[in-house]
């Protein structure tokens, strides 16, 4: 009898580990990670026409739904320069920036996973101080900011902790200009980027 007890009560103690080990590899599952990223962007459209180069860098934080879904926020700087008639050494340079509500589907599960990114937002254009000289006249336009709405769809692949991206943002217009002979107010503004990344995940 008592030996049956002892059997039960170690049977019981097993089964309540088991229980324990499943729920803890269950919450593994659902964690955090935050991530930068640093590469290069390039006017398109109208725009871009004139040959463009630029700089990106972003911030990102995911929270993970399980082992192949992501929702997280992305935060993006860039530096884009663009040819320009108007501008200093004939070029300008417009600002870009991305505050993105995002999801994240992984393909795989392993050390190597591909995935596809949807972010949806808004976007702050900042235009270049212009300085046009016409004959003895100088004039100067200043920057102008404006907010659009944004819409950013990415591809790319995480290896370990480390990834590669490419991501086209549609960011909506240029602000107008109230000067005619600047061509490059009230245009359509989207650029792509390549990005390098480090992400480091925290399981809780």
């Amino acid at each position: 009898m008592v030996s049956k007890s002892i059997l039960s009560c170690c049977i019981v103690a097993m089964c309540i580990l088991a229980m324990t080990q499943t729920t803890q590899a269950q919450d593994k599952t659902h964690k955090i990670s935050i991530g930068a990223g640093l590469g290069f962007g390039h006017l398109t459209g109208d725009l871009g026409k004139e040959g463009s180069v630029g700089f990106s860098w972003n911030l990102e934080g995911n929270y993970f739904l399980g082992k192949k879904l992501s929702a997280g926020l992305l935060f993006s700087r860039n530096a884009l320069i663009y040819g320009n008639k108007d501008g200093l050494f004939g070029a300008s340079v417009y600002g870009g920036r991305l505050i993105l509500a995002k999801a994240d589907y992984f393909f795989l599960t392993k050390k190597f996973r591909p995935y596809v990114t949807l972010g949806l937002g808004g976007s702050i254009i900042s235009t270049p101080e212009l300085v046009i000289t016409s004959g003895n006249q100088t004039t100067t336009i200043p920057s102008e900011k404006k907010f659009n709405l944004a819409v950013s769809p990415r591809f790319g692949f995480m290896l370990g902790n480390f990834g590669f991206e490419y991501g086209y943002n549609i960011c909506g217009k240029t602000p107008k200009s109230e000067y005619q002979n600047v061509t490059s107010g009230d245009k359509p503004f989207s650029f792509y980027h390549i990005v390098i990344k480090y992400v480091y995940p925290i399981e809780f």
